[in-house]
């Protein structure tokens, strides 16, 4: 190696940033970084699924009880 160029092999990799830093947060926080790709990806579908659920449950019920 010529003294103008630097070794990458050493070097710690690029810390994340924005999204995918919280996106690591979550997979950290919630465990899922112990699963497999294709279980990952089942339980973000089930859990999208029973936050829409209880979104749309949560705003249905919510706005008829609220008088206007």
């Amino acid at each position: 190696m010529g003294k103008g160029r630097s070794d990458r092999r050493g070097s710690a990799p690029k810390p994340a940033s924005g999204f995918e830093w919280l996106y690591l947060q979550y997979l950290l926080v919630t465990g899922l970084y112990m699963l497999e790709p294709w279980e990952r990806t089942l339980f973000n579908i089930v859990f999208a699924l029973v936050l829409s659920a209880g979104s749309a449950l949560l705003f249905t019920f919510a706005s008829s009880s609220i008088p206007i």
